[in-house]
């Protein structure tokens, strides 16, 4: 019996991921440590035999941004179908408030906690607690998006449109 062997996936990466039965998304994973990743879906849906070239994918607008678990990915029900690191650097990357229950504070922390420093009174209010989704949450946000499925307000954090604000916080 032949095991299907699983992709290893790393920044960069393109892939597809359902809408329907005839049409697909497209994202890409923007960071990835071990098996979680940081993954954006761009905005647009397309036949599964017209999907754009990596450029015109690279130029999209992105919808939705989390971090996640490469589990779609590594299985293969979201195919790669190419890779390229342009532009990576400049996808935003959330920041985060944290609170410490040993001092009674909160501190910011960046994607996979890689600064962190006290946070202000102001940042407190603006930013998100750091939340982690399943793949298939990114799919149904994706469907919601093009009418497949019912909006639920969980899928506001997810807009990319959050992870930019947030990014503007500078860590030192």
């Amino acid at each position: 019996m032949n095991k299907k062997q699983r992709v290893k996936v790393k920044a960069g990466d393109i892939f597809i991921l359902p809408i329907n039965d005839e049409t697909v998304g497209v994202g890409r994973v923007a960071n990835a440590l071990q098996d979680t990743v940081f993954l954006v879906v761009y905005e647009g849906q397309w036949a599964k035999a017209e999907i754009p070239s990596i450029n015109k994918i690279l130029d999209l607008p992105i919808a939705f941004a989390s971090e996640s678990l490469d589990a779609k990915l590594r299985s293969g029900s979201w195919p790669l179908i190419g890779h390229s690191c342009d532009g990576l650097d400049d996808i935003a990357r959330p920041v985060f408030k944290a609170y410490q229950s040993e001092d009674n504070t909160y501190y910011i922390q960046t994607l996979f906690e890689s600064k962190c420093r006290l946070a202000t009174s102001k940042e407190i209010l603006l930013l998100h607690k750091p939340f982690f989704v399943s793949p298939i949450r990114l799919e149904k946000a994706i469907k919601s998006l093009y009418g497949e499925r019912e909006w639920n307000d969980d899928f506001e954090k997810l807009k990319y449109s959050e992870v930019v604000k947030s990014s503007h916080i500078m860590i030192e």
